[in-house]
């Protein structure tokens, strides 16, 4: 039975990453034409000086639309609907998975921090001169 449910969910898996690779491949060769020839006169007219920018941030957008992080973005909302199902198995089990969850929100908080905190602060000025010095 688990293999089974293995086997499902590994081709659902494969069928949503076929999908996404779809529609970002489609959002590429919808807009790829547009985006190169305002880039083409953006660049003749003098407004930008790098015209190729705009095709690597059109790149960078259908990686992203391709990738599994926006997966994950979908899977996200249905966080609860799976705790709810892991305690309806059993309650144990809903409680380390609660549990286990919220360690792991805070263990990543306790090492990454806030986003907002800046970076030179955690360095110190020896490791600041170092990389001045290795980028020379």
């Amino acid at each position: 039975m688990a293999c089974l449910a293995y086997a499902v969910m590994g081709v659902l898996d494969h069928t949503r990453a076929r999908i996404t690779a779809r529609i970002a491949a489609r959002f590429l060769t919808q807009l790829d034409q547009r985006v190169f020839s305002l880039a083409m006169q953006s660049a003749q007219s003098g407004r930008r000086k790098e015209p190729q920018a705009a095709l690597k941030d059109l790149t960078s957008i259908e990686k992203f639309i391709a990738s599994p992080a926006l997966l994950a973005l979908f899977d996200l909302p249905w966080i609860p609907v799976f705790f709810v199902g892991i305690y309806l198995f059993h309650p144990l089990l809903g409680a380390m998975t609660l549990i286990s969850g919220v360690a792991l929100i805070v263990c990543h908080w306790e090492i990454n921090g806030p986003a907002d905190r800046p970076l030179l602060p955690r360095c110190s000025a020896r490791k600041i001169s170092r990389f001045r010095r290795s980028s020379i």
